[in-house]
C-alpha cells in the first residue's frame, strides 16, 4: 500500500509538471514587470483587433520611481544593438491610479515605443484630447474612458 501511493504521488508530481511546461508561458515579456504583463498582452490585442501586428518581443518595462515631477512614465530608445527600447512607469503614479489610468498611461508609452508615435496635441471643439498621445503640456483636456475607449484606441492604432 506505502508504494502504490509513493507512485501515485510520483505520478501526481510528474504530470503536474509537464501539465505547467506546457502552459502559455513561452518566455515573452521576461523582461517587463509582472504587473506590466496583462497591459502588454492588451496592447497587442487591442492592435490586432484592428488589423495591426505588433512585437512587444522588443520592449522592457518597469515600473520604479521616476524623478522628473510630473513624469508619469517614459520611453526610452535602445541606444545599442541588441539592447531593448523601455517603458518606464512612475511608482506614485501606478499606486494611485485606477486600472483604466494605468492602461492609459502605458498604452501612451508604448504609442511612443512600439508604434514611433510623436505627442499629438490636438484637441476637439469641446477642448478634448483627440489622441490618447497627447502630451503632459497640452492644452486639451484628457478624456480616456469607458466611453471613449474605443475612440482613442482606434486613433493610437490607425
Amino acid at each position: 500500500m506505502n508504494i502504490y501511493r509513493i507512485s501515485c504521488l510520483t505520478a501526481i508530481v510528474i504530470a503536474s509538471l509537464i501539465f505547467y511546461s506546457c502552459g502559455k508561458d513561452d518566455g515573452r515579456f521576461r523582461e517587463v514587470d509582472d504587473r506590466l504583463v496583462y497591459l502588454f498582452e492588451s496592447f497587442e490585442e487591442e492592435a490586432e483587433q484592428r488589423g495591426v501586428t505588433l512585437n512587444l518581443d522588443t520592449i522592457e518595462g518597469n515600473i520604479s520611481q521616476i524623478i522628473d515631477p510630473g513624469i508619469l512614465g517614459l520611453c526610452q530608445y535602445a541606444q545599442n544593438e541588441g539592447e531593448l527600447n523601455t517603458i518606464t512607469i512612475d511608482n506614485r503614479t501606478w499606486a494611485e491610479s485606477d486600472s483604466q489610468f494605468r492602461e492609459f498611461v502605458v498604452f501612451h508609452e508604448l504609442g511612443h515605443c512600439v508604434l514611433n508615435r510623436l505627442h499629438l496635441d490636438q484637441q476637439d471643439m469641446s477642448g478634448f484630447c483627440t489622441s490618447i498621445m497627447a502630451s503632459g503640456t497640452a492644452n486639451c483636456v484628457r478624456n480616456y474612458n469607458e466611453l471613449t475607449r474605443e475612440e482613442y484606441l482606434n486613433e493610437l492604432f490607425q
